[in-house]
């Protein structure tokens, strides 16, 4: 048997082990995922992926230590077979990253007592009104008092 083909295999039971457990939910998450509802089912969907690609390895390290392939050749066999858990870690990662933006900019305009959100760019000044008043008002009587 050769070397090599035993790393494959013992790669392929770490990441097995280490799928395992993100699915019972043991992994390390995002810091912005901290807290939110749907962070188990995070983890569990990251963990299969990480399982499948350790199940797959296995698999494929276990056969290819029964063979004599080249090494190019149990490369290309090894990168095939990691695509499908790197294709579902990434479309899982970009959900829940759109997912905790979404959640973001709804909390940003969260009122408890359903108020319009306040655009931040304008601040209502109180005394750009007052002075227009003033200035009337003298304008006003100020006239009054000529006659």
């Amino acid at each position: 048997m050769n070397g090599t083909v035993n790393w494959i295999a013992v790669i392929g039971a770490v990441w097995g082990v280490y799928g395992l457990a993100g699915v019972l939910g043991f992994q390390k998450a995002p810091p912005e995922f901290t807290g939110k509802s749907w962070l188990k089912k995070y983890k569990q969907s990251i963990g299969l992926s990480n399982l499948l690609l350790g199940a797959l390895w296995l698999i494929a390290g276990l056969i290819i230590g029964k063979t004599d392939l080249s090494r190019p050749l149990r490369l290309v066999i090894l990168a095939v077979l990691a695509i499908p858990s790197l294709v579902m870690s990434v479309k899982t990662s970009q959900k829940y990253h759109d997912l905790a933006e979404e959640e973001k900019k709804a909390e940003q305009y969260f009122d408890p007592y359903g108020n319009p959100p306040e655009d931040e760019d304008e601040e209502f000044e109180d005394d750009e009104f007052e002075d227009d008043a003033d200035e009337e008002y003298e304008e006003e009587y100020s006239d009054e008092d000529d006659e």
